[in-house]
């Protein structure tokens, strides 16, 4: 847990050939969130010095003024060599 500084930014641009870009709007926005994450993972040690990984992890931070809130799941697999 802990706090974070977030910043959204939203650019919308016209582009035709031929003419320079028109920038139809620019919107900025930042605050300071709330952050969390959980985490959960699993090691199992082949032989001597080979293992693989398999994990779980959960982030999370709070509503950002007129932005949402943002969640990530991310699964993660690997494979390690101790040598």
């Amino acid at each position: 847990m802990g706090a974070s500084f977030r910043r959204k930014t939203f650019d919308a641009t016209v582009m035709f050939p031929g003419l320079p870009p028109k920038v139809l709007g620019t919107k900025n926005e930042s605050s300071l969130v709330f952050s969390y994450d959980f985490s959960l993972g699993l090691e199992y040690l082949f032989i001597n010095n080979f293992s693989g990984y398999l994990g779980y992890k959960f982030l999370g931070m709070t509503k950002n003024k007129n932005f949402g809130s943002s969640f990530q799941h991310l699964i993660e697999l690997g494979v390690g060599a101790n040598f």
